[in-house]
């Protein structure tokens, strides 16, 4: 049995205080017997402009590290200890025969995806360390270094020096199926690609149904959430996006239409507001200076609402997301909604700018609509309408992004225009949202077939 016990780690959330001017940067962190981690600290504020997932990302990968080397004081090939930390991750650590773990780290199996994506922040990590010259030539192997702070000097040390064999090595780990691992044969396994029959999008001829049936709750419609819906299935925003726009982003247009831009949480433009002596430059300085808050990609907990970015429009010189309504039909019902919402929250106190609050909740109507509320009405409308409630079905709220690229695919849109609607920065990203199904598939060949000749005419009992 292995007597040593898995170093104590523990995440919290702090306040830095970035410079003497008094401003403070709300970062995670990770807190050791000495202290907090101070190096990792210095990363998240060199790069606070990142978003709060991908910090939460960077600091876990380097908790499990940390802990796995932790463990394993004795192994003093560095190589090692860096290929089979990314083979735990995808194997566990316990013994699948036995149920033991000698380790006692009692890690579970994770995808290989996961693994990925921890293996490379925890790379981005160590290669900016090496780039901050925060590095010198320890002959300590891992394992043997004493504080945690000295121990990620010598992973990034030793990583930087094995980086030629780690790209093959952890690469190839993480290419290995887990099964092959316990086979009889140890053989690399490549899991192959496959395409679901259906996409996971939520179906057409129900939408205006979850919309105005589902979205009704008591005779009384809930205008909140049936524009956030239409910002999904009319506009193909993500379901992070409609969280961080401003009330002033929207305009309704003589035609009966609405002009929608969700602007980039902090280098977006700051409206003009009489209460401010100047406009401030950008809408994380408007947040700041107006309101005390922070862009709601780097707020913590409820208030948190992601931001994946992609291919922003700059309007009068600032970053946008527009949105590029089809069918137009859902520009006009969003218009048309709109002023109804308005009214709603006209007399309700709020001490932000952002156009999506909590309505009836005793004690907090008006605060930021977290994302999880929004989430749960939609789970109730499609419940509602009396379908079910599953991924695979589209029926989450991720299922009109979905639609919305499956429409303009069907269209025969363009796929650089596509492009542009879905705000992607690769064209390689929307094929998700655009390869046809099994359903598409058997129309184009039904079509095709009416184009050609008869292959077999004659047609007979057998």
């Amino acid at each position: 049995m292995n007597d040593i016990e898995p170093l104590t780690l523990v995440e919290v959330r702090a306040e830095v205080l970035s410079d003497s001017a008094g401003g403070t940067i709300t970062i995670p962190a990770l807190l050791c017997a000495d202290g907090p981690l101070v190096t990792l600290a210095d990363y998240f504020v060199t790069f606070s402009h990142r978003s709060l997932k991908w910090m939460k990302l960077t600091r876990r990968a380097l908790k499990l590290f940390l802990i796995y080397v932790s463990v394993n004081p004795f192994e003093s090939n560095p190589q090692k200890v860096f290929q089979n930390f990314a083979r735990r991750l995808i194997l566990g650590t316990c013994d699948t025969r036995t149920d033991l773990d000698t380790s006692k780290l009692y890690w579970q199996p994770i995808s290989a995806d996961q693994a990925r994506n921890i293996v490379a922040a925890l790379t981005m990590f160590f290669d900016w360390m090496h780039s901050t010259e925060q590095l010198r030539a320890h002959p300590n192997p891992l394992g043997h270094s004493g504080t945690v702070e000295r121990a990620l000097a010598e992973a990034a040390y030793q990583h930087r020096r094995n980086a030629a064999f780690l790209g093959h090595a952890w690469a190839a780990t993480l290419a290995t199926s887990p099964q092959s691992q316990f086979g009889a044969r140890n053989v690399s396994v490549q899991t192959p690609r496959s395409t679901p029959d259906r996409r996971p999008r939520f179906p057409d001829d129900r939408f205006e149904e979850l919309l105005f049936e589902g979205f009704k709750v008591q005779g009384r419609h809930n205008y909140r959430d049936m524009l956030i819906t239409l910002l999904m299935r009319g506009a193909g925003f993500r379901v992070s996006e409609p969280f961080h726009l401003f009330v002033c982003d929207v305009a309704l247009s003589v035609d009966g239409s609405a002009r929608v831009f969700i602007h980039h949480p902090r280098s977006g433009g700051a409206p003009d507001d009489s209460a401010l002596p100047s406009k401030p430059a950008n809408r994380g300085a408007y947040l700041a200076t107006r309101w005390q808050l922070r862009p709601r990609n780097e707020m913590d907990g409820t208030k948190h609402a992601g931001w994946k970015g992609g291919l922003h429009t700059k309007v009068e010189g600032v970053k946008v997301l527009p949105a590029f309504w089809f069918p137009e039909s859902c520009a006009v019902i969003f218009a048309q909604l709109w002023p109804y919402y308005m009214q709603q929250i006209a007399s309700i106190q709020r001490n932000h700018p952002f156009a999506f609050v909590n309505m009836y909740q005793s004690g907090n109507a008006g605060d930021l609509l977290s994302m999880k509320t929004f989430r749960e009405s939609h789970d109730k409308a499609v419940e509602r309408i009396g379908l079910d409630l599953r991924k695979s079905a589209g029926t989450t709220p991720h299922g009109h992004r979905h639609a919305y690229g499956h429409a303009l695919s069907k269209a025969e849109v363009d796929q650089k225009t596509i492009q542009r609607c879905m705000h992607h920065s690769s064209i390689e990203s929307q094929k998700v949202y655009t390869e046809p199904d099994n359903e598409s598939v058997a129309f184009e060949l039904r079509a095709a077939q009416a184009r050609m000749p008869a292959l077999i005419k004659r047609s007979s009992s057998f």
